[in-house]
């Protein structure tokens, strides 16, 4: 595997990786599309549960572990101490904004679940009830002043007081592209590392049988440095 084998062959697109990510973790095909017909509070808890997913495939591929998923996955969502942000901010997964994104998402998740009441109140009715337009706005549009949504161009505030759910489902997807290739570039570095290893163990099994008493990490880099060496004083004899 080369490093060219990382990157062929990556969605480029945030929707296109977002199918791919839905299509990886069993969901229905358009369960991505479909989140748009939901109620708000259906799309909340979904989206949400599509990131958590998200986010826990990410670490698990950070630390080549599968066997923590389950572990991984029991964890709270946007705790920065305990949860899934604690990776996260640790092992630098994330950029801060689609962090704050994450936590937003979250914090909006937990009133709606938390309290019965909030069943069948609107994002509109929310970001208003709150007095959250602002923050919210900031955080759903990764802290940019300008999000062309579509060609009106209006101004960030503007569109998630006329359509929250659409300016959510919209950068979600972004935030959930970049989270996938994250992890399908962390997934490719333990493979080629778990190659190396193999190469590694096969060279210093005939290294044995012919009495080079080294590791092949080391018989490498010494290797390097003799053809350097040798290269050196070549180019100046030439000279």
């Amino acid at each position: 595997m080369t490093n060219n084998d990382i990157y062929n062959n990556r969605p480029t697109e945030p929707f296109e990786a977002v199918e791919e990510l839905v299509k990886e973790l069993g969901l229905p095909e358009g369960f991505y599309a479909e989140l748009l017909d939901e109620d708000d509070w259906s799309f909340i808890i979904k989206l949400h549960a599509l990131m958590e997913a998200a986010v826990t495939g990410l670490i698990v591929a950070a630390l080549g572990q599968k066997e923590l998923h389950n572990l991984i996955s029991r964890l709270a969502l946007s705790n920065y101490t305990t949860g899934k942000m604690a990776f996260v901010k640790a092992l630098s997964l994330l950029e801060p904004d689609y962090m704050s994104f994450i936590v937003t998402l979250s914090q909006i998740r937990n009133e709606f679940v938390h309290d019965v009441s909030n069943v069948g109140m609107s994002l509109k009715e929310y970001i208003a009830q709150s007095n959250k337009l602002d923050s919210v706005t900031k955080a759903f549009c990764f802290g940019k002043d300008k999000v062309e949504f579509d060609k009106r161009k209006l101004d960030n505030k503007e569109y998630m007081r006329e359509d929250p759910k659409e300016v959510i489902w919209t950068t979600a997807a972004v935030c959930l592209g970049v989270i996938y290739v994250k992890k399908l570039n962390k997934t490719d570095i333990w493979k080629l590392k778990e190659t190396r290893q193999r190469m590694y163990g096969r060279l210093e099994g005939v290294m044995r049988l012919v009495g080079i008493e080294t590791d092949a990490e080391t018989f490498i880099a010494q290797h390097k440095e003799a053809n350097t060496a040798e290269t050196d004083k070549g180019e100046s004899e030439q000279s």
